[in-house]
């Protein structure tokens, strides 16, 4: 570990995204955790602060945060023609002490470059072990975004009015 805490953590073998990350969540200490792919990293600044207080002051409703590439720029209605219609509505603003951020609902996990509640990502992986939709991300090679996105989006499709509330500590998708 450095000065600011980061830390590289090196694996005996591949074990593909889902297995990384969790192996890397033993050595967080934080509520947060910020997870950047070695191909994606920042372009620009970005002031996490009011990001991170919509993490923390909205237990439950905002359990993780992608920051959108530039293929994702018009996320919403993308989503919309491939999710059969679905709409996610409009970005929700929060409110906090380092300024407001607005955040549009992710109906879907998506793999790019994060920061997440670091309990809900614990959560996801104990879920795993219990239930047999999820039970993949403890398999090698395996991409979060394949298992979690398909089944988040699958619920999403089922109870569209229900695509923005995400349970947490227990790692509950609902």
């Amino acid at each position: 570990a450095n000065r600011c805490g980061n830390r590289v953590v090196e694996l005996d073998s591949w074990h593909g995204f889902a297995l990384a990350t969790r192996r890397a969540l033993d050595f967080v200490q934080t509520p947060l955790v910020c997870v950047v792919q070695h191909d994606l990293a920042f372009q620009h600044r970005v002031n996490l602060r009011p990001i991170a207080e919509a993490l923390l002051q909205d237990m439950g409703q905002v359990n993780f945060v992608n920051f959108p590439r530039r293929n994702q720029r018009n996320y919403r209605d993308s989503l919309r023609q491939r999710a059969g219609g679905l709409d996610i509505g409009d970005p929700v603003c929060f409110q906090g002490s380092a300024g407001n951020v607005l955040l549009t609902r992710l109906p879907q996990y998506n793999d790019g470059t994060h920061i997440a509640r670091t309990d809900w990502y614990r959560g996801l992986f104990v879920r795993a072990a219990q239930e047999e939709p999820l039970r993949p991300l403890l398999r090698k090679g395996i991409f979060t975004e394949d298992i979690l996105g398909q089944y988040m989006l699958k619920l999403a499709k089922r109870a569209p009015q229900r695509a923005s509330v995400e349970e947490g500590g227990d790692g509950k998708v609902s």
